[in-house]
């Protein structure tokens, strides 16, 4: 299990991901430019009534959009990079795993369906432990171990439906659940972190490729 944290480092390093990792990048940006420029217009647009008080509106609408969008940016960059995700599972096996067969599956819908029933469940069930932060320890906790479950199943289901259906899938999750969850935990620790969190989409996808095979192989023996 420590070989695959040693190769998925390794993974960073290379072209493929630096490509992957600028273009996320760039067009992050791009679109939180855009998103602040219409937030802007529709503030210069809004005719504030009271005389001196509108350029007090329009500073404060400007810092309240830029702060919005930095929260908002790692979120920008894991839907952009979610859609080259599969370029950087190619690239592992083809780099790791030259002797395994190709992708069986290449279909879209599947990995995009279980983006959206991810994002449905992560959004209801964080809502769900919301009332435990008038607990702080406890919320953080809870909190750590909720993500740290749904980011292992989410990119373990994201890796392993190029090569399993839906129900070999489940089987293989349920058998290895515990090491599933370990792996979203130690994700979910680099989800807390500044800067570091927007490489989690990436990374994660390169560390969950290793780890679906290990796990493959380690079921067949």
């Amino acid at each position: 299990m420590l070989n695959c944290f040693i190769k998925s480092v390794g993974d960073i390093r290379t072209r493929e991901f630096r490509l992957v990792l600028i273009a996320s990048a760039v067009y992050s940006l791009v679109s939180a430019f855009f998103l602040w420029l219409l937030i802007l217009l529709v503030l210069k647009i809004d005719d504030f009534s009271i005389t001196g008080l509108d350029w007090l509106v329009d500073t404060l609408g400007s810092l309240a959009a830029v702060i919005i969008l930095v929260l908002l940016l790692p979120s920008f960059f894991g839907l952009i990079a979610s859609f080259k995700l599969d370029t950087i599972c190619s690239e592992v096996e083809k780099r790791h795993y030259q002797d395994l067969p190709p992708a069986s599956y290449k279909s879209l819908i599947g990995p995009l369906l279980i983006g959206l029933r991810f994002t449905i469940i992560l959004v209801i069930l964080n809502i769900a432990v919301i009332p435990l932060s008038l607990i702080p320890p406890v919320y953080l906790i809870s909190g750590w171990f909720l993500n740290g479950y749904l980011l292992g199943r989410e990119f373990f289901e994201l890796v392993a439906i190029r090569h399993l259906n839906p129900n070999q899938i489940r089987i293989l999750r349920k058998k290895q659940k515990l090491t599933v969850f370990f792996i979203g935990l130690v994700l979910a620790l680099i989800s807390m972190v500044p800067i570091l969190n927007l490489l989690l989409p990436l990374y994660a996808t390169a560390l969950m490729t290793h780890v679906f095979h290990y796990l493959q192989k380690k079921s067949i023996n």
